[in-house]
């Protein structure tokens, strides 16, 4: 037994050491697994160097709507009326007093008829009143005439009889001087001197009446006419002032520059004043976005803090976010009527605050030489325009973490530290 074993070890300890595949090349690594431990090695340190170095931002969300300077314009009917004709469609650009719709007014064109007829009226009773008057005028002057051609007759007729009773009063008197008549007898004589010499001078009087007569008769057609020019001209003013009326009763028109961001009315619709027509964004202010947020986490959102908008009418995996900074805060959380104030509509108004009362954030643009006009997180951003009105969402970054600040206390944990 211990020979056998002894040869066994032997025979085994000398084919150990005499090989026998001297001719099979030994295998090593390939080239490929050399370069995908390198690459996991720098991956691995790249995320270790993120993860101390880097940061992770710590973001507030929000929705809102990019409107130009802070706040829209709603323009208004300024009467009662059916809409007649809609002269503007949305995304129009408007200027202070261009026309956007016109309102029916038949209760306003009723009185202007009316008045226009009794204009008629008065004229035509003018004209009448005139022919009227001129001839009644004639017909006085006329006999005014004659008249003062009879006075001077009379006149001078008084003046002969005058003459022939002052005679005779002088017969009267030297008969009475000479006891050939009597007291009564010369005093009849004087009175009927006196009495002639009253009649000339009233006859006089009435003469120098004349003139008056003819100035007061054309006085009086002056007048006559005058009252009616007054009368004219009151329902000329009255007319006038009606239309001027029904222009501006009528004629809905733009208070402001702007572009037209919504239509709130359609032809044949029924209004009264004071109802919104439309929604301007004023012409010439900046693009502003008003986001809406939280209370609870709005708290934590400060002004000159970096936000990052994407418009709902851009691809954001494409083209990124808006770079923007926080303008303002509010106090208080929002109500709804200030933020119908803001947007000028009240479906809007819902939809942004979810029926809640969030805080209000104004954000300023960052403003670049490209299509849209603003700096975005890619190179050059859409090569579209950003306009009011348009819907977007938001994030507003209010605090900055490296990323190994949340594996520490993971670590810590699994330790018991």
């Amino acid at each position: 037994m211990g020979p056998n074993k002894d040869l066994f070890t032997k025979a085994s300890l000398e084919k150990l050491s005499t090989p026998e595949q001297l001719d099979i090349m030994m295998e090593v690594t390939k080239p490929m697994g050399w370069i995908s431990l390198m690459t996991t090695g720098f991956l691995l340190l790249m995320a270790i160097l993120w993860g101390i170095f880097g940061s992770i931002p710590i973001r507030v969300d929000g929705k809102g709507i990019l409107i130009i300077g802070g706040s829209l314009i709603d323009v208004e009917a300024g009467s009662a009326g059916r809409i007649r004709e809609i002269m503007v469609k949305p995304g129009d650009l408007l200027k202070a007093g261009d026309t956007i719709a016109t309102i029916g007014q038949s209760k306003l064109m009723e009185d202007i008829d009316n008045e226009v007829a009794a204009l008629e009226d008065l004229r035509t009773k003018a004209v009448r009143d005139t022919a009227n008057e001129s001839e009644s005028q004639k017909l006085t002057l006329e006999a005014l005439d004659k008249e003062e051609k009879s006075l001077k007759d009379q006149i001078k007729a008084s003046a002969t009889q005058v003459q022939s009773l002052q005679r005779q009063l002088a017969t009267a008197r030297s008969a009475f001087s000479q006891g050939l008549s009597t007291q009564s007898t010369v005093v009849a004589a004087e009175a009927q001197v006196n009495q002639a010499i009253n009649a000339g001078k009233a006859l006089q009087t009435r003469l120098q009446n004349i003139p008056t007569d003819r100035a007061k008769a054309a006085q009086l057609s002056q007048a006559a006419a005058g009252t009616r020019d007054n009368a004219i001209a009151e329902a000329e003013r009255r007319i006038a002032t009606l239309r001027k009326q029904l222009v501006s009763s009528s004629t809905i028109v733009s208070t402001h520059d702007g572009r037209i961001v919504e239509m709130t009315v359609v032809r044949g619709e029924l209004v009264g004043p004071q109802t919104k027509v439309v929604s301007l964004e004023p012409q010439g202010a900046k693009l502003t976005g008003v986001i809406y947020i939280s209370s609870g986490e709005g708290k934590k959102a400060g002004s000159e803090m970096e936000v990052r908008i994407s418009p709902s009418t851009v691809k954001a995996e494409e083209y990124g976010f808006m770079k923007g900074t926080v303008r303002s805060v509010s106090t208080y959380p929002a109500t709804p009527e200030g933020v119908l104030r803001t947007l000028r509509n009240e479906s809007l108004a819902k939809e942004l605050t979810g029926g809640s009362a969030p805080l209000e954030v104004v954000v300023d643009l960052t403003e670049a030489k490209n299509a849209s006009g603003y700096a975005w997180s890619s190179p050059q951003g859409p090569p579209v325009g950003i306009f009011g009105g348009t819907m977007c969402t938001a994030s507003i970054i209010i605090d900055e973490k490296r990323p190994i600040s949340y594996v520490i206390p993971l670590v810590k944990e699994k330790l018991g530290l």
